[in-house]
């Protein structure tokens, strides 16, 4: 057999749902091998929300979601400046509440990835617990390190209460203006009559810090009805 060529028989099943070999024997991490047609995914403890200037010197406490880190630890960077270095970093040894973050063997420097590659958050944080995070590049695939993958959530939800029949939600990255919002009122408080609760207008694309849509209160001629102070659900759908 030749060192290009890929033999599967020798590969377990756990093998072929996290990585594949290309023909030409380059890692190609979340390729078209999969275990019955699925998407390979890993699992991170956490998602950090904000740009983290020094990767040697990661806060592990800071803009993480209400999540406190600690080694070998997989945390998901989502707003770095530097839009290459978002995805999963493993978290190294921490000191005075501070360390290291570094590729996964899985993700490493340099490695193709193929777009739609998932990352499940576990059941911790404030916002993201139990969120699914997708690559949304519009490639095929993307190297590790030099192009963004941009990682997303598929779906997210919240509760918050209406302030003048208004609702600004800014904690969640929104992937494109065709992302929808699913809304429902739980503890109506509103001194007029609502007639249903919309998107003023198209969200705002962008990651945590840029990102945003808002939410209203539209009476049935669809004006803002000011008075609503409702609790309400919302679900965010990112779609490209």
């Amino acid at each position: 057999m030749a060192n290009n060529e890929l033999k599967t028989d020798t590969l377990s099943a756990t093998t072929l749902s996290a990585t594949t070999l290309s023909t030409t024997g380059s890692l190609v991490i979340g390729g078209d091998l999969t275990v019955a047609g699925t998407t390979p995914f890993r699992k991170v403890r956490a998602v950090c929300t904000a740009n983290v200037a020094n990767l040697a010197l990661f806060n592990v406490s800071t803009n993480t979601d209400g999540v406190t880190l600690v080694a070998s630890d997989i945390v998901l960077l989502s707003a770095q400046t530097t839009a290459a270095q978002n995805g999963p970093y493993v978290v190294g040894t921490v000191a005075v509440g501070v360390a290291p973050l570094t590729r996964p063997a899985w993700f490493t420097t340099g490695a193709t990835v193929k777009t739609g590659y998932a990352l499940e958050v576990g059941g911790e944080g404030t916002v993201f617990k139990n969120t699914t995070w997708k690559t949304m590049l519009a490639a095929d695939s993307f190297v590790v390190n030099t192009t963004d993958g941009k990682f997303y959530p598929l779906m997210v939800s919240g509760q918050n209460a209406l302030v003048s029949g208004v609702l600004t939600i800014t904690t969640v990255p929104i992937f494109s203006t065709k992302t929808n919002v699913n809304i429902r009122r739980t503890a109506p408080v509103s001194t007029n009559n609502t007639h249903e609760y919309v998107m003023n207008g198209n969200p705002t694309p962008g990651v945590i810090g840029t990102a945003s849509v808002t939410l209203w209160a539209a009476q049935s001629n669809g004006t803002l009805n000011s008075g609503d102070g409702s609790t309400i659900n919302w679900t965010i759908f990112n779609q490209g």
